[in-house]
């Protein structure tokens, strides 16, 4: 396994990360899939919890919500 690399915080609110690799390797390093990790952002996303785009994930404040989505996705 490759060690992680912390990718650089930029500074905002809400707080973004910006990605130095994509997904699947991500996937990989932390030992998923990279259809389980595609799951997981289409819900996390879906609840409006982060926002992706250009290799940036921008994340938002917490809600009940994620969990409701997470149980219709099983």
């Amino acid at each position: 396994m490759m060690p992680m690399n912390p990718s650089p915080l930029i500074s905002g609110d809400p707080p973004m990360l910006r990605l130095d690799r994509p997904w699947t390797e991500i996937a990989a390093e932390i030992g998923l899939t990279h259809e389980a990790i595609y799951r997981a952002l289409a819900v996390l996303e879906r609840t409006g919890r982060l926002v992706r785009e250009n290799g940036v994930v921008t994340l938002s404040p917490g809600s009940e919500a994620i969990e409701d989505a997470a149980r219709k996705d099983r």
